[in-house]
């Protein structure tokens, strides 16, 4: 079964809930679903109440830092107990200049002490910021850091490298694809094969009109050929590629699930 990394059902209302009903037959088996502000937790938590393929991420996404008013981390807390969720979307963002980065740093450093507390696994966004990313985990290096994803990555396999020896499993997007993309795909192939995933961002997906989301059969098609992209690129067979992105994809529905937390 293929899985998507990283999503955003509540956001491409009709067309989400017509990929969940299809998902079944066309090979899916396992959604990511990202919150961005409190403003649409609910949406996510509506996916995954209603579809046991939808894993709810909740959190606040650089770019919504503003928006994050008072109770968000009692809010944010409450759905973490609820059980099967995650935190996310999260990180820091450089190119995002109408946001301050101070107070993206603040939003992020409180959503990663409750991550930690709560060794509850998390999805990253990050762009123009690795070095301030980098700082930001491993100045918490001395409490075992939680898995989590790093989302559409766009750095260098040194970074990657860093990434993953914190945790980190590197979701990559149909960016991967694209003519000009082989700083993308000169990154893909240096990621060890158990910490890679793949997602679509959708209906952000790469080439997406502005305010238009890509039909159910756009969707399907755009992942599956993400996979088979992949799995020729790292030279093994789509069925062992697959199988392997899912089982990485499984440490996060376990850890979700859980509510022990490690010394």
């Amino acid at each position: 079964m293929l899985q998507d990394a990283h999503i955003h059902l509540q956001d491409a209302r009709p067309e989400a809930a017509r990929i969940l009903r299809d998902s079944p037959g066309r090979g899916v088996g396992r959604f990511f679903c990202n919150g961005s502000s409190p403003s649409d937790w609910d949406g996510v938590k509506a996916f995954a109440g209603s579809y046991g393929s939808v894993v709810p991420f909740y959190g606040v996404h650089p770019w919504y830092a503003d928006e994050a008013g008072s109770g968000w981390e009692e809010d944010l807390r409450a759905r973490l107990a609820s059980g099967n969720s995650c935190i996310g979307e999260i990180g820091l963002d450089r190119a995002r200049k109408s946001v301050d980065f101070g107070k993206q740093l603040g939003i992020f450093g409180r959503q990663l002490d409750i991550a930690f507390e709560t060794a509850k696994p998390f999805a990253v966004h990050c762009v123009r910021a690795w070095e301030a990313l980098l700082g930001e985990l491993s100045s918490r290096d001395n409490r075992r850091c939680p898995p989590f994803i790093v989302h559409w990555f766009s750095g260098s396999p040194e970074v990657a490298a860093e990434l993953t020896r914190l945790g980190a499993y590197i979701s990559f997007s149909p960016r991967l694809l694209d003519e000009g993309a082989e700083k993308h795909r000169g990154s893909f192939v240096k990621v060890p094969l158990e910490r890679i995933l793949l997602e679509t961002d959708y209906p952000y997906t790469p080439g997406a009109g502005k305010g238009e989301a890509a039909t159910p059969e756009e969707y399907f098609r755009t992942l599956k050929a993400l996979y088979a992209a992949a799995a020729n690129l790292r030279g093994i067979s789509g069925e062992e590629f697959t199988k392997k992105v899912w089982d990485n994809g499984t440490v996060f529905v376990h850890r979700a699930s859980s509510r022990e937390r490690e010394n």
